[in-house]
């Protein structure tokens, strides 16, 4: 029940700029309860604090990618795009304050730069590191208040 109960409230989304991760977020067997991130709580998520872990979200998907300090970690060479969520940048490949502040904004995304980003979420991310999470911009409470029935309710 728990399951169906995120699949529905991640379902009822959000945001046109964004293709959601649907198949993603319905076949979820990470952590119960999920968490559900803020900007600024992933912020705390940067890898400046070797005790903590590191996060990246990437189409709205928060990854743990703790196991590559190396690249994520305080001053390695991808830690720009951790503590967010960096879907622009890693679409376009970029390291660039423009890109990597644009966050979740596809707006300005060529078709070759969509297929990247698929093909990047899928076999790099997908693949290598657990999912902790999602980004709130997924939700939409109204919407999912609509579509609970009582018997849903925790």
């Amino acid at each position: 029940m728990t399951t169906t109960i995120i699949f529905l409230f991640l379902s009822v989304v959000a945001t046109e700029k964004i293709p959601i991760p649907y198949d993603i977020i319905r076949d979820f067997k990470g952590i119960v309860p999920v968490k559900i991130f803020t900007a600024d709580e992933l912020k705390d998520y940067g890898g400046s604090d070797p005790t903590k872990p590191i996060y990246l979200a990437l189409k709205g998907v928060v990854f743990d990618v703790s196991t590559r300090r190396e690249f994520y970690g305080k001053n390695a060479v991808y830690n720009r795009l951790v503590g967010r969520d960096s879907t622009n940048a890693v679409a376009k490949m970029s390291l660039h304050e423009t890109d990597v502040s644009k966050a979740h904004d596809i707006s300005d995304l060529s078709e070759t730069q969509l297929k990247d980003l698929e093909q990047i979420f899928h076999q790099v991310y997908l693949a290598k590191y657990p999912i902790v999470g999602f980004m709130d911009y997924l939700l939409s409470v109204e919407e999912f208040a609509k579509q609970i029935k009582p018997q849903d309710e925790l």
